[in-house]
């Protein structure tokens, strides 16, 4: 019972099951060394994990064990991500255990789009993983490709860069000749001496 990472919906997950679905998919390949380091490798990784064990135990609805996904999420997914030298995103945690992006997204929200609230543990559950791979995105930017992770979180965490403002000069505003001629009008002249 030490390898369970979590039982969800009544299913039980091992850390075997994960070890076990990560054996067979690198052993398709002849050239594993070479295809390891390639992004799509991990891609496909978490689709095979996805058609092997969560498919049939995820319901892709708004219902999930919000408490199973975390498990899974921070004892099997980050692991994974760890091991095979990937960046931690939302996106593949959603294809791995087969909930939407779009649920995710209404979560934060906080509504669900059939206007229903969300539960508060279910929105810290959910902010807790954005915040994980916003953090892997800032760790990935400063070790290795800054132009990425900056678009990145520009696009999935609301980034921005923010110039600071141009000083405010106080501009004099000159005045015509007319102008002038027009505010001194009622003015009294002045009275010349006369000189000698």
């Amino acid at each position: 019972m030490n390898n369970i990472i979590c039982t969800y919906n009544n299913v039980e997950i091992y850390e075997d099951d994960i070890s076990i679905l990560c054996s067979e998919y690198e052993n398709q390949y002849d050239d594993i060394e070479e295809r390891i380091n390639k992004p799509m490798f991990f891609t496909g990784l978490i689709v095979y994990i996805n058609r092997h064990l969560f498919q049939n135990i995820t319901d892709r609805s708004y219902n999930n064990d919000y408490n199973g996904l975390n498990k899974i999420f921070f004892d099997c997914f980050l692991p994974l991500c760890s091991k095979y030298n990937r960046t931690v995103t939302l996106q593949n945690f959603c294809i791995m255990t087969g909930i939407s992006n779009d649920t995710l997204s209404q979560i934060l929200s906080g509504n669900y789009k059939d206007g229903s609230k969300v539960n508060p543990e279910t929105f810290r559950t959910v902010k807790k993983w954005k915040d994980t791979a916003e953090t892997a995105l800032i760790d990935s930017g400063m070790a290795g490709n800054p132009v990425f992770s900056i678009f990145a979180l520009k696009a999935g965490h609301g980034w921005r860069e923010t110039s600071p403002e141009p000083p405010q000069l106080d501009i004099i505003q000159q005045s015509t000749p007319e102008e002038i001629s027009a505010r001194y009008s009622d003015a009294k002249k002045p009275e010349l001496p006369e000189l000698e």
